[in-house]
């Protein structure tokens, strides 16, 4: 059934999931090995995207218990949902905009690939770059590399806009991190030396409209990860206050795109409110 489903998106799809690890049922009814056939069929098809709320139901003793089985679920995009819960189906949700940001080490990064670990497909996008000679720098890329599920696909690149422009419905991009798009920008626009020219504080600012436009027109569910360096001492140098205005307006603008925003302080997630008009 899941597989004929075609010709549109859905808000919300409940599958069938009666009989767990029995596999020997002989019944048209879905187990643990059959349903993610199907959902994947689902998905090639976009009947399932990332904004699709897909829900488990008549779940039989067959099944694992609870925990166990939610995990599992989860992992399929799946939710199991408590007796008497509600579905909201009056409207389309529009795909995740989710801005994830902290200082450094706060934890922000793992916060935001947790969140991206519900969804079946993730595309990670590394701005970083792999810097060769710094040997510092590539155990970090290592350590994040080891914790993400081997399943997901990882795009190393500077071009976030094209990122997400070209980025498939049926896949969620996770941006990790702003902060170094944005030096990565201003390297190109050779700024380090010429701070006061005016000319690339111009174009720096049209790059950041640019990304904002694109999150904000992408069909995909994005996270993604920033810093925030606005909260400590003024830079001594022109560059470090270039960098830090420049990255609290990309923050802010950004941040009108998104709904949630998160702020990440020594490891605790707090969900911040939609600014006042």
């Amino acid at each position: 059934i899941l597989s004929a489903l075609q010709s549109r998106a859905y808000a919300c799809v409940l599958v069938d999931e009666s009989f767990g690890d029995k596999t020997d049922h002989g019944t048209g009814h879905f187990d643990l090995s059959t349903l993610p056939v199907s959902l994947q069929a689902a998905r090639d098809n976009g009947a399932i995207t990332d904004s699709t709320q897909v829900v488990a139901v008549h779940l039989s003793h067959h099944n694992p218990p609870s925990a166990q089985l939610r995990e599992r679920a989860r992992e399929m995009g799946v939710e199991i949902m408590n007796d008497l819960d509600l579905i909201d189906t009056a409207a389309d949700p529009a795909p995740l905009r989710h801005l994830v940001t902290g200082g450094a080490r706060s934890g922000k990064s793992s916060y935001a690939e947790a969140q991206a670990a519900r969804f079946a497909n993730v595309t990670y996008v590394a701005t970083g770059g792999t810097r060769a000679d710094d040997i510092e720098w590539q155990q970090r890329i290592a350590l994040h590399r080891e914790r993400r599920p081997a399943h997901w696909e990882t795009l190393e690149t500077t071009d976030v806009v094209e990122a997400v422009r070209s980025a498939s419905p049926t896949t969620a991009l996770l941006i990790d991190c702003i902060g170094l798009w944005l030096t990565a920008c201003l390297d190109g626009l050779n700024a380090w030396g010429h701070e006061s020219d005016h000319t690339i504080r111009a174009d720096a600012l049209r790059m950041i409209d640019d990304l904002v436009d694109a999150v904000r027109d992408c069909s995909s569910a994005v996270i993604i990860v920033t810093n925030e360096v606005g909260m400590d001492l003024v830079p001594a140098d022109p560059g470090g206050r270039l960098f830090r205005d420049l990255l609290g307006i990309t923050n802010a603008r950004l941040a009108t795109a998104c709904d949630p925003v998160t702020l990440v302080i020594a490891g605790r997630a707090l969900d911040l409110p939609r600014s006042t008009p």
